[in-house]
């Protein structure tokens, strides 16, 4: 029972933890990346555009602006920027899950709940008080890595349409997650 309520307590735990940290960062830090991430949300919510190919938004991709977008367009830019790093605080502390499943599959479940705590030890998750398409990167980029793993393991049409899928978000998160297609293809290739 006590570790059931261990996974939900450590994401609880860091949500609070990189919120409270991301509160002290005041405006826009690494620019121009957060104001072009910004623009292009409060763009996506308000004007219903999002530029991708021939434009200021070539080689951006859509789903960081989709999640931004939310609570940046709903009231004022202050509160929906304060609203953001408590969404952010808990999308990168939901990197705990894939970690914690993935992990489940090679080790006891302590180990995969140390697992968990290094991940949320990452210097990376500070960015949750940015507006970075890191912070939506993270956990889609763990739950691709566990999606493939058990794809490959299963070798079933279900799990390889999931990791297929989950993988699309991820490169439509950041371009570089192609990585994971060739990483899988690499172990598929390894099978044959």
């Amino acid at each position: 029972a006590g570790l059931s309520a261990a996974l939900p307590a450590l994401v609880g735990l860091s949500t609070l933890l990189y919120w409270l940290a991301g509160r002290r960062l005041a405006g826009l830090w690494i620019m121009p990346d957060e104001a072009i991430y910004a623009q292009r949300a409060l763009d996506l919510w308000r004007n219903g555009t999002l530029p991708i190919l021939h434009s200021n938004g070539a080689g951006y991709g859509i789903v960081y602006p989709v999640v931004a977008g939310i609570p940046l367009s709903a009231g004022s830019i202050a509160t929906g920027y304060a609203s953001l790093k408590l969404l952010q605080a808990l999308a990168m502390s939901l990197v705990a899950v894939p970690v914690f499943f993935l992990g489940r599959r090679y080790m006891r479940p302590g180990f995969a709940l140390l697992a968990c705590l290094l991940a949320l030890a990452s210097p990376l998750l500070l960015y949750s008080g940015l507006v970075m398409t890191e912070v939506v990167m993270y956990p889609v980029g763990a739950l691709a890595l566990l999606t493939v793993a058990r794809a490959v393991e299963t070798a079933a049409r279900r799990d390889q349409l999931i990791a297929l899928v989950v993988t699309v978000v991820a490169v439509a998160t950041r371009v570089q997650a192609v990585v994971v297609v060739a990483g899988a293809l690499a172990r598929l290739l390894a099978d044959l």
